[in-house]
């Protein structure tokens, strides 16, 4: 991947979803919810702040908060894995979904997607947006903007004054 990938050539978001990988899982986000997929950049450390909060990084000249989603979630990473930064903003903030591997765009019909699930996952329900069978596979659409909680984003906020 090159060092910063725009995600969608065409312009038309509907229905496309970044497919990834966390933990050996598939995973799809929809385009219309992130800005860029980019390849993994060194990290600071910021203080006081959950575990699965990896830290902070500058890229275009904007602070980026990191969560890793196999921290927080308990997921077991992938032997060799090739890390990527899936970029969003949320609230006048922008963060970083810390990913095994993008695997691409795919178009996914909306009837196709089963939504909130009764199952038992990895990943609790309040987090998934639906599932959905593609390419002989299950995928499992997460809601980037709930996995922050308010505490995270006003942490966030009064941490990523002392990177600049």
């Amino acid at each position: 991947m090159n060092e910063a990938q725009k995600i969608d050539s065409d312009g038309e978001l509907e229905g496309k979803y970044l497919s990834f990988i966390l933990g050996g899982e598939h995973y799809l986000s929809p385009l219309s919810e992130i800005s860029q997929a980019i390849e993994v950049k060194p990290t600071k450390t910021l203080p006081n702040t959950e575990g699965y909060f990896e830290g902070v990084f500058s890229h275009k000249g904007e602070i980026y908060g990191v969560i890793d989603l196999s921290v927080k979630f308990q997921l077991k990473p992938a032997e060799q894995a090739i890390y990527i930064f899936i970029l969003f903003d949320y609230e006048d903030n922008r963060f970083a979904i810390k990913a095994e591997h993008a695997r691409g765009v795919v178009k996914i019909d909306s009837e196709a997607i089963h939504k909130k699930p009764k199952i038992v996952s990895k990943i609790p329900l309040p987090f998934i947006k639906g599932m959905v069978e593609y390419d002989d596979d299950i995928y499992t659409i997460l809601d980037l903007k709930s996995l922050l909680n308010e505490e995270a984003i006003h942490c966030f906020n009064s941490q990523k004054v002392n990177y600049k």
